[in-house]
């Protein structure tokens, strides 16, 4: 637009005809938190619900509005929220999201069928089913180094105990055909090594 901003419903078509030829898209990093970018990101996802997502950003903020659409999704996608995104998705305040993170972590796994890396100074790795982990090297800040690690190396996931147990919670939510292709996303985005904990409470 004259703006500067993206025509969603312009757009839209094309992206969802890219993403018909990809395994993974990455929906949001410089993306402004705004209601273009909620139309563009909920008419991808029930355009096209074969491919695998991860939502960051701007694509995260408005989803609890279409949490139907995003649940429909055959691969649960990975949000990567900060506590700001994180309030904004489930209209907390910020306060309360950096006091429990893991809470408010598994709030949104649960809301959206989604796996959720929820980033501070530490990171909250969450699957659908609400069992957890957390990994001490991750924090704010750390977006682009997530990205490389969901991009990278998938093999280490076959040599490292922790990051079989991480990559398992994610994939066997997976349809069939998918748990079979080595590039869905949740396989390689969690790819880092946290100690696992249990699937207990809060």
């Amino acid at each position: 637009t004259g703006g500067g901003e993206i025509e969603a419903e312009a757009a839209a078509p094309r992206i969802a005809e890219a993403a018909r030829r990809c395994d993974a898209v990455l929906l949001g990093p410089g993306m402004n938190t705004c209601a273009i970018t909620t139309t563009l990101v909920r008419t991808l996802l029930a355009d096209q619900d074969e491919t695998a997502y991860v939502l960051d950003a701007g694509a995260i903020c408005g989803l609890a509005a279409h949490a139907q659409t995003v649940r429909a999704l055959r691969a649960p996608p990975v949000l990567t929220p900060h506590a700001g995104e994180m309030a904004q998705l489930l209209d907390w305040d910020r306060g309360a999201v950096e006091a429990e993170p893991l809470k408010a972590a598994r709030r949104a796994a649960e809301m959206l069928r989604a796996v959720v890396i929820m980033k501070g100074a530490g990171s909250w790795i969450v699957a659908p089913d609400g069992a957890h982990w957390h990994y001490d090297g991750g924090g704010v800040g750390q977006g682009d180094r997530d990205r490389q690690i969901a991009a990278r190396e998938p093999q280490r996931l076959e040599q490292q105990p922790e990051g079989r147990e991480i990559g398992g919670a994610a994939v066997r939510h997976l349809p069939q055909d998918q748990r079979a292709r080595r590039a869905v996303v949740p396989d390689r985005r969690l790819l880092a090594q946290p100690r696992p904990r249990g699937g207990g409470g809060d």
